[in-house]
Order: structure tokens, then sequence, then C-alpha cells
């Protein structure tokens, strides 16, 4: 089935919606501004890897608190100049690790010195 407009197109439900696939890609583009929203959590669960890619600049606003939970390593490449802005009057938190192999997050690490493998070359 397609369905094709020359004009707006409007569903609205007053209950759940989805829209699935059992197989393929599923798209949404748009021609100026996708425009995603959620009156309460707005959740995105992938069932395998992740990728974001943009062609021009990402940012990103948290009006809130921002946290940031990696259960594996965190890698970052980066090609340019890099900036961090602090508010002076604020105060840093940080966790003090005793030893390399006392993590105060999980309790466990292999080494202090542990290099983390690199960033596969195929990504730009």
């Amino acid at each position: 089935m397609k369905l094709i407009t020359d004009s707006d197109f409007f569903t609205s439900v007053s209950g759940d919606m989805t829209l699935a696939t059992t197989s393929g890609i599923m798209s949404f583009k748009s021609g100026s501004q996708l425009d995603v929203r959620s009156a309460n959590n707005l959740s995105i669960k992938t069932e395998s890897d992740m990728l974001i890619t943009t062609s021009g600049i990402k940012k990103e606003l948290v009006t809130g608190d921002a946290t940031f939970e990696y259960n594996s390593a965190l890698k970052e490449r980066i090609h340019g100049d890099t900036f961090l802005t602090k508010v002076q009057s604020q105060t840093d938190h940080s966790v003090i690790i005793t030893s390399a192999t006392n993590d105060a997050i999980s309790g466990t690490r292999s080494s202090g010195t542990t290099v983390v493998a690199t960033i596969a070359s195929d990504v730009p």
C-alpha cells in the first residue's frame, strides 16, 4: 500500500499508536525539520548498535541535570580544538580512585594504565 498526498497529512489517535515493520528499514524524512516530542519520558531503545551522523553541527541542550552512564569504555575522537567552559561559582565534584585496582564506581579495575582499544577506523 502506498499513500501519497500533495497537501498536509494529519493523523490523530486517542490512545496508543504503533508504526512497525517486521523487516526492512523504517524511515522518517522531513523537507525542513523533524520535531519529535513526548509529554513524558522519550525513550529510544535500540536492539543493536546506535549510530548518529550529522552533516552539520550537533548541539544538545539539557535544561536539567544530565547523567551519562557507560557500562563499558568511553571513547572520543576529536579532530579539532577542544573547549570546556565552566561557571566559576559552581563546584566541581570528583570521585578519587585510591588505587589502580579500586574503582569507586564498579569496585574493580584491571589497571590504571589499561589502554582503551582504538576507535574503529571507519568512523569519520
